[in-house]
């Protein structure tokens, strides 16, 4: 109680960092697609980090309006944590463990969550 009602895009950010955590896993979960030899490094890294994505906003999203500085920092969080993970995927591109058809789509998810999460933090700067 005493939340505020979160609007359609705060809401499609937080369903689109489900996503993005699901599809994360998912590839590198895979040794197919992850060799062993990044278990502990890259692919731990690039979880962790889509997971910080959903959580931040999930946070920020249930953090009262009112309390601007704290939502403020959890966007921000997010922000900062999409950007992390677009230079691992960046360094599985250079690696080449991922093709550039996979990093594409993959940076356009983060790339898509990054923007939402931008635009609903000035929405809330502004209000």
């Amino acid at each position: 109680m005493g939340q505020d009602k979160p609007n359609d895009k705060e809401m499609q950010v937080i369903i689109k960092a489900k996503e993005l955590a699901a599809y994360t896993l998912g590839i590198t979960s895979n040794s197919k697609n992850f060799p062993k030899k990044f278990r502990f490094t890259l692919v731990d890294k690039m979880q962790t980090r889509s997971f910080n994505i959903y959580e931040s906003l999930l946070e920020a999203n249930r953090t009262r309006i009112e309390n601007k500085i704290i939502r403020g920092d959890l966007q921000t969080k997010a922000i900062t944590y999409c950007e992390e993970l677009q230079f691992y995927i960046e360094l599985s591109l250079m690696n080449n463990i991922i093709t550039p058809q996979r990093a594409e789509f993959w940076s356009g998810l983060v790339t898509d969550i990054k923007r939402m999460t931008i635009a609903w933090r000035k929405r809330d700067k502004d209000r």
